[in-house]
């Protein structure tokens, strides 16, 4: 999860709502934007109002930090929308929530014929002959970087992305990412523990570049982007090497659309863009982990006598897609939370458990 600069491109301007309808209980119904989103309200939806009303206050006044957008969506339509001073068209570098989008990606190419799960990754990196392949990482597959159980010693999550013996860190200062992944050593066999690795994140990135027919960028494009009615977006990259592990930047809305396709298992308004087996395979699929799946992590929630499953991407400063597919609930966030990002991260989820969920009981 890799700090990187806000990109803003204003182009709209979004009003907030004032102070006085905040107070009485008064939350705007989001702009319909024509952007295949559609848009209710509170009251409509049978919730109650002065939950939202709170959290809007909330937002506004930084209880929960430098929040840059807040939206929340029930029964596909999104009902809440908290944008601070940023505009509709502002695109943000979402980190780590990257990962989810380049999992994504990956099931698009196993439907397609183009890789399998059980492909061993050591074939594609051809060009790469100085990587020593032994001690059992010529068994790496394409699960195990999904998963994130390579077996690769990676240090990322020891210590704090700003020290200078973060791995992350030092993968950004490399000037070649992939060998730098690839020269790092094995610690255990693959596939017997999970590691939080944006470096798999990123093999995978390239594996996909590999095997798509015009490579990564408009493969994502054509078979992501497009269905969802994302027309810019931007994707970093080094050397031709795009950063799958934390590189795309797009709008708040995108984020929701993307969440949206999840808690409806891969379809999208009545498209089915991703296959439903690669949504059930993503949330389930947990060989050797509680808290991540395939690119996305997972917890819970209790609410009323009722435990929720929430399956999020989470990035680097405060940035979220979070899904609870028993109440087709999506919630988006980028943020600038920089630092504590485990403290957020359960501040969030007691928001949801102990404001939002209520309101909708």
């Amino acid at each position: 999860m890799k700090k990187y600069f806000l990109l803003a491109l204003l182009v709209w301007n979004c009003s907030k709502n004032s102070d006085s309808d905040q107070v009485n209980g008064g939350i705007d119904i989001p702009v319909s934007l024509e952007d295949g989103i559609a848009v209710t309200s509170i009251s409509d939806l049978g919730y109650e109002e002065s939950n939202f009303g709170k959290l809007q206050l909330d937002l506004e006044s930084g209880a929960y930090g430098n929040i840059k957008s807040f939206l929340i969506s029930a029964e596909n339509k999104l009902f809440f929308e908290y944008t601070g001073s940023s505009t509709f068209n502002q695109q943000f570098y979402v980190q780590s929530v990257t990962k989810s989008f380049t999992g994504a990606l990956v099931g698009l190419a196993i439907e397609q014929g183009l890789l399998s799960l059980d492909d061993l990754i050591m074939p594609y990196f051809i060009n790469y002959d100085m990587i020593d392949w032994s001690n059992g990482k010529a068994d790496i597959t394409i699960e195990h970087l999904l998963t994130m159980t390579t077996g690769i010693q990676w240090n990322e999550t020891d210590v704090p992305y700003e020290d200078s013996s973060n791995i992350h860190r030092q993968l950004g200062l490399s000037d070649d990412w992939i060998q730098f992944i690839l020269e790092q050593p094995m610690e255990t066999s693959p596939g017997t523990d999970f590691n939080y690795n944006s470096g798999a994140s990123i093999l995978l990135g390239y594996i996909l570049d590999e095997v798509a027919d015009d490579g990564f960028y408009a493969f994502a494009q054509s078979n992501l982007f497009d269905p969802l009615g994302i027309d810019t977006f931007i994707w970093s990259q080094q050397n031709g090497v795009f950063q799958t592990g934390g590189g795309l930047a797009v709008r708040p809305r995108e984020l929701l659309k993307f969440g949206l396709m999840f808690s409806n298992n891969g379809a999208y308004n009545g498209i089915q863009v991703l296959p439903t087996s690669w949504v059930s395979y993503t949330f389930n699929q947990s060989p050797v982990s509680n808290e991540y799946s395939v690119q996305w992590w997972k917890g819970k929630v209790f609410s009323n006598g009722v435990n929720y499953t929430i399956h999020y991407a989470w990035g680097n400063g405060g940035q979220f897609i979070l899904v609870i597919k028993q109440l087709n609930l999506v919630l988006t966030l980028t943020s600038e939370n920089f630092g504590n990002n485990g403290f957020y991260r359960d501040q969030l989820f007691s928001v949801i458990q102990n404001q939002i969920l209520p309101a909708m009981q």
